[in-house]
């Protein structure tokens, strides 16, 4: 009988151990912002034995945009170890897959950078006065476990802060968590000294973060947008969202926009004359008073 029950309890136990999820952990840096690299690291601990390899990917696209992108080609000095600091051969098998030979390895810790220098496609952005990014541009992932839960640690340059939709883990401002990777791409990121306004609107928590400078009216713009959002709730009955963030970047090269699942990601010009400029045949137009322009 106790044979019996020692074969069982070794059967239990290797069947919660292949059934284990690992644990998921992001990290980035930006020590100096200025060569436009953010250094990045994920790791997952607590992955079965019994696989030889593990393929981390990079996606070639962006939630809201309908475009083939080519982040991987942004990657630089990619390298894997496992737990104990032993490097890990890895090659890359197409365009978007890293694969680490782990053999036994039971953790798998990647790191690399990414060159951020792009500034119109709301993908990835980086120098001396703030960063702008979209996970899907920069953190790669393991397909089998795309959905399960993570945390990213953000290490800002100085006295730099983070703004995102992303909730903090409990105790630590710049570790953020998310419940699935889809769900941290679709969570953008400024990190700097922007200015964070925070409002209510329809009953729940708002924030406008605007990085760069304008001839914006703040006030107005709060106002203006509590009104949207009040109008939103009242058309269709609810925010589906707990806490919303407007990020809006303010530069000449900035125009555009695009929705996430609790943020908007916008680019605006300076000044109404800059956007005038940009689209000679607005410039018939009459405008009226407004708080920002698109």
């Amino acid at each position: 009988m106790k044979r019996i029950l020692v074969v069982l309890l070794t059967i239990l136990t290797a069947s919660v151990a292949f059934t284990q999820n690992p644990t998921i952990r992001y990290s980035l840096g930006m020590p100096q912002p200025w060569t436009h690299l953010m250094e990045v690291e994920v790791s997952y601990s607590g992955l079965p034995s019994s696989g030889q390899t593990i393929d981390l990917l990079l996606p070639a696209w962006r939630s809201g945009r309908y475009v083939i992108y080519d982040f991987a080609g942004d990657v630089q000095e990619f390298s894997a170890i496992d737990g104990k600091g032993s490097n890990l051969v890895w090659e890359k098998t197409d365009k978007l897959t890293w694969r680490v030979r782990k053999g036994t390895a039971t953790t798998v810790v990647a790191r690399y950078k990414v060159f951020a220098n792009e500034v119109n496609q709301r993908t990835k952005e980086m120098d001396d006065d703030g960063a702008f990014l979209d996970g899907s541009a920069v953190f790669m992932y393991v397909a089998q476990y795309r959905g399960l839960p993570l945390t990213l640690e953000v290490k800002p340059y100085k006295d730099w802060h983070v703004t995102t939709g992303l909730e903090s883990v409990k105790g630590s401002t710049n570790t953020l968590m998310a419940p699935t990777y889809d769900y941290l791409i679709d969570c953008p990121l400024f990190i700097g000294n922007q200015t964070d306004i925070r409002f209510e609107a329809g009953g729940k928590p708002h924030v406008l973060s605007i990085q760069g400078e304008g001839n914006y009216d703040t006030e107005k713009m709060v106002t203006d947008m509590t009104k949207l959002v009040e109008a939103n709730k009242e058309f269709w009955g609810r925010l589906p969202y707990e806490r919303y963030v407007f990020m809006l970047q303010v530069s000449p090269r900035h125009g555009g926009g695009t929705e996430h699942i609790n943020s908007t990601a916008m680019g605006t010009r300076p000044s109404i004359d800059d956007t005038l400029m940009m689209w000679p045949a607005w410039r018939s137009l009459k405008w009226g008073s407004t708080s920002c322009m698109p």
